[in-house]
């Protein structure tokens, strides 16, 4: 991806203007440091570089912001004071994508529990189906019960999430699991985040790489890609988070990589 395409320069004039259509909405400034540090803030006004917002943000210091408007992101590093925001640097433009994903590795429970099928004898019968998504129970009150007991029983937590999209997701697992599955196809699954939970179907790996976690550096793992079919719910869902801007997407953390370079440049 060429980020100098992605990201297109903005006068600090256009944004003005942009903000001030945000502030007559009452759409909201997300704002963050990290993946961990996110939060989202209304502004009351702007004054040249100097945007006003609502009091009582936790996050001070130095920061990434973004808003978004008719499916155009818009973006800006900036240092926050009690309720200022200071506009520091360049001010940018970049159209949303369809396929955004939204970083879901520091939810509290966003796991992936998936049937899959082993490829050498997949044609002799349903038995040779793998339920390891114990979380798929016909009862949907019986899913809410697991997902909200899986803290007591970490040895059913499936496979962890890193992020996920309307189409497809990525998760992580264990490079001895990843081997045990690694000869068979994913079939059907289910994401949970956050208690609730959303059939998908026809999953299709498209890729696994070697991943890094540094709370388990003894532990090799595995990161997977998946594409698949998901229902509406879903979608309305991830809608939702973007609305709310308290999670970080695809796009902000490109953003993040893009500022690094040009700050090393």
């Amino acid at each position: 991806m060429n980020s100098e395409k992605l990201f297109i320069e903005l006068e600090l004039s256009d944004i003005n203007l942009k903000i001030r259509e945000l502030v007559a909405t009452k759409n909201k400034l997300k704002i963050w440091t990290n993946s961990q540090q996110v939060s989202s803030v209304l502004i009351n006004g702007i004054d040249g570089n100097i945007l006003t917002v609502e009091e009582g943000v936790h996050i001070q210091g130095e920061v990434m912001a973004t808003f978004t408007l008719r499916q155009m992101s818009y973006f800006f590093k900036g240092e926050i004071d009690s309720d200022r925001i200071t506009l520091k640097g360049k001010v940018y433009r970049s159209e949303r994508r369809e396929d955004m994903r939204f970083n879901v590795s520091y939810m509290t429970s966003s796991y992936l529990y998936f049937d899959v099928i082993d490829e050498e004898v997949q044609n002799e019968g349903p038995d040779n189906i793998l339920h390891f998504n114990k979380a798929k129970n016909k009862e949907e009150s019986f899913i809410k019960d697991f997902s909200s007991s899986l803290d007591d029983f970490p040895e059913f937590r499936g496979a962890k999430l890193v992020d996920v999209s309307n189409s497809g997701a990525s998760f992580v697992m264990s490079l001895q699991d990843f081997k045990n599955y690694e000869n068979k196809r994913f079939s059907i699954g289910t994401l949970v985040l956050e208690k609730k939970s959303f059939d998908i179907k026809n999953i299709q790996k498209v890729y696994d790489i070697d991943y890094v976690n540094f709370r388990l550096d003894n532990i090799p793992m595995k990161k997977i890609g998946v594409h698949f079919e998901a229902g509406e719910d879903l979608k309305n869902y991830l809608d939702e988070l973007d609305d709310k801007s308290i999670i970080l997407t695809s796009l902000d953390e490109e953003f993040n990589k893009y500022i690094n370079q040009q700050s090393q440049e």
